[in-house]
Formats: C-alpha cells, sequence, structure tokens
C-alpha cells in the first residue's frame, strides 16, 4: 500500500504535464493557463471560506479526536478539496473539486466508518440540541411581574 502512495505521488507531475498537453490541445495554450489560474484562484478563495475554524477543527482531528471531523460535512474533506484546487494541475483540480461534493465526502467519512453530523439550519449564535443534552429548570432569581390573571 505505502508503495502504491509512493508511486502515486512520484508519478503525480509526469501524469499532470500530460493532462496539461491534452487540455491545451483541446481548448488552446492560453485558455488552458487561464483555466489553471482560475481554479487556483478558486481554491484559494474556497480555502479562506471554510477559514480558521474547520482549520482547528482538523488540528484537532489530527491529534487523534475523530470525534472533531463529526461537526459538518464540510471538514476535512473540504479542506483538503480546496488544496488540491490550489495546487497546479488538472489532475488535482478534478480531485478536488469531487471532495467538494457533499456526496463524495459522505463516501469518503463511511469508508472511514465516519458519520457526520448534519448541520443545523438554525439562525447563527444558535445552540441547537438534542432532548436529552438539556433540561427546563425553573430560576428561583426570577420572578413573574405580570398580574395572576395573565398568566397562562
Amino acid at each position: 500500500m505505502i508503495k502504491w502512495i509512493i508511486f502515486a505521488f512520484l508519478s503525480l507531475p509526469v501524469v499532470e504535464i500530460a493532462a496539461f498537453v491534452l487540455v491545451a490541445k483541446a481548448i488552446g495554450l492560453l485558455l488552458a493557463f487561464a483555466l489553471l489560474i482560475g481554479t487556483s484562484l478558486l481554491g484559494a478563495v474556497l480555502l479562506r471560506h471554510y477559514g480558521t475554524e474547520n482549520l482547528v477543527r482538523l488540528k484537532v482531528a489530527a491529534g487523534g479526536n475523530v470525534e472533531a471531523l463529526r461537526v459538518d460535512g464540510a471538514g476535512l474533506a473540504s479542506i483538503l478539496g480546496a488544496v488540491l484546487l490550489v495546487l497546479p494541475g488538472f489532475v488535482t483540480d478534478l480531485l478536488g473539486l469531487a471532495l467538494l461534493a457533499p456526496s463524495i465526502q459522505r463516501r469518503i467519512f463511511r469508508a472511514f466508518g465516519i458519520q457526520p453530523k448534519r448541520p443545523t439550519s438554525g439562525p447563527p449564535g444558535v445552540v441547537d440540541l438534542d432532548p436529552e443534552e438539556w433540561r427546563r429548570e425553573r430560576d428561583p432569581a426570577l420572578t413573574d411581574a405580570r398580574p395572576p390573571q395573565d398568566r397562562r
């Protein structure tokens, strides 16, 4: 397994050059260069969009806390996809775009046995808890200032 990873890593420049030649032949040299620059800029924008919050989650997950990856679908796969888009080359761009797709992210998580939580759709600043994660308690410091007939 390790030797296949090393082989893939070492052969990547050759594959990228071959892909660039094929794309340049199909759409033209200037358009191929523009496409490379455009995808690199897109990757930089996406990497900035996912921001430091996801990078912190990645750092925690790299320390062995797999639970950090379960926060939402835009964690490890999204950051890796954006990084692959930043790298010049059409093969890495295709891999990066694939990793940005939520269906591919779910397949990757399933392959590694990780079930990411679905993001909540509440307003910003709202913490959405499951019913077993909270309970209602009456605060004795608060008093109801309304007259008894207005209370329901």
